[in-house]
């Protein structure tokens, strides 16, 4: 067996352990001993997560993803361990795994403040807080998961975020004349007054359920509130030959200068078959003033990493000439 195979081979370790605990787990006679649950807990919550980290440590891989094989230990010592066995799972899951989630929210936060410390020595303007924030998780998470991830730390980011953006030359705004703030707004008062009635109303049913929708409203609340307050924070940038279509933390597209076929500038409804895409989230009940005509199809990143392969995009600009003449210039 070469090196670089039994290197690969080596990563199958922590499986084995986990295999061998599956074993004890289904065997109940050995569960009989009174020191096994403590044995059983001690193999998955350290032994596990330690054997992977010193296989990945000096390979590619994040460590990170530590994390992740510590959190699928403890489930599996759920489902293998009876409940009466289960307690310094619980312990774990009490007083280390907060600590641990608030280290990684902690080791993502310092790394966004590295790059942004970064770019603005290289004198970057294009970049902000959410694309900092993309970059760090990028380097720590797997690319499915890095928007979704960025995008529950920037919410509550944009959402309690009370320092004024500054003016960027070369920045378009799109919210002060678009009326979309207000909608937004709106949408937000909507959500907590229904969640007031909604819970008095579950409360005489179930206290539990009530609060459990009471939470899951003021949280998409916040979301709302976060999309608002970020659409000021992220501008559409010009940026030597490329635009940066932002439309807060909902959506984003970069384009090349030289692949704007046209700029038409029309509030007209936009054709049912889909051909137009609109930047914004709320599709029609969002306005919008200007439409970009593309030679090549252009890729549009949604929320969640959602992406939207389109050759023309709606959108709305404050000052829409101005545009249209630092395009063609």
């Amino acid at each position: 067996m070469s090196a670089t195979q039994l290197r690969k081979a080596s990563l199958l370790l922590p499986f084995f352990l986990l295999s061998g605990v599956l074993l004890i787990g289904v065997q109940s006679t050995w569960m009989n001993n009174p020191r096994m649950d403590l044995a059983i807990s001690i193999d998955l919550l350290v032994l596990v997560p330690l054997s992977w980290f010193l296989l990945i440590r000096k390979r590619e891989i994040p460590n990170i993803t530590v994390v992740p094989i510590t959190v699928l230990s403890l489930i599996l010592g759920f489902v293998l361990l009876r409940p009466e066995d289960q307690t310094y799972l619980h312990y774990f899951e009490s007083f280390v795994l907060p600590f641990v989630e608030l280290g990684v929210v902690g080791f993502i936060l310092w790394k966004v403040v590295q790059i942004r410390k970064a770019l603005k020595a290289n004198a970057d303007t294009t970049s902000d807080f959410f694309d900092s924030l993309l970059m760090a998780v990028s380097d720590i998470l797997p690319r499915p998961v890095v928007r979704p991830f960025a995008l529950e730390i920037a919410v509550f980011y944009y959402a309690f975020r009370f320092k004024k953006a500054k003016p960027i030359e070369g920045s378009f705004t799109y919210h002060r004349e678009s009326g979309v703030t207000a909608l937004y707004g709106a949408l937000v008062f909507i959500i907590l007054v229904e969640t007031a009635v909604l819970h008095i109303l579950l409360e005489r049913w179930s206290p539990l359920t009530a609060w459990i929708l009471t939470g899951i409203s003021l949280y998409t609340a916040i979301q709302f509130l976060a999309y608002a307050r970020s659409l000021s924070a992220r501008p559409i940038r010009l940026h030597n030959n490329s635009v940066k279509l932002n439309y807060g933390i909902v959506a984003s597209a970069e384009v090349d200068i030289q692949n704007i076929e046209r700029i038409e500038t029309t509030s007209s409804d936009l054709p049912e078959d889909g051909s137009v895409v609109k930047l914004g989230l709320l599709g029609a009940l969002e306005s919008h003033n200007v439409i970009l005509h593309f030679a090549e199809p252009v890729e549009m990143i949604r929320l969640y990493g959602t992406r939207v392969s389109t050759t023309a995009i709606a959108l709305y600009l404050d000052k829409p000439d101005e545009f249209k003449a630092a395009i063609s210039s």
